[in-house]
């Protein structure tokens, strides 16, 4: 087992803060599309595909620690 918490801190400095008051739709946290990615790695899945897998599978909801 993987503590992908352990990741956030590695992630979160890769990337530069945006400005939260521009508005529009909150983002996803950085850690759920670094699961996004390996979940399209392992799966081979496009960008539709994977969309797709998401929203389908329970499997991917637990992996991404979505609630239904």
């Amino acid at each position: 087992m993987i503590d992908r918490g352990s990741f956030r801190a590695q992630v979160e400095a890769q990337f530069t803060v945006s400005d939260p008051k521009k508005g529009g739709r909150p983002r996803s946290t950085r850690l759920m599309m670094l699961k996004v990615l390996v979940l399209r790695r392992i799966y081979d899945l496009s960008d539709d595909a994977a969309e797709f897998q998401i929203t389908d599978r329970l499997s991917f909801h637990h992996f991404l620690g979505l609630e239904l």
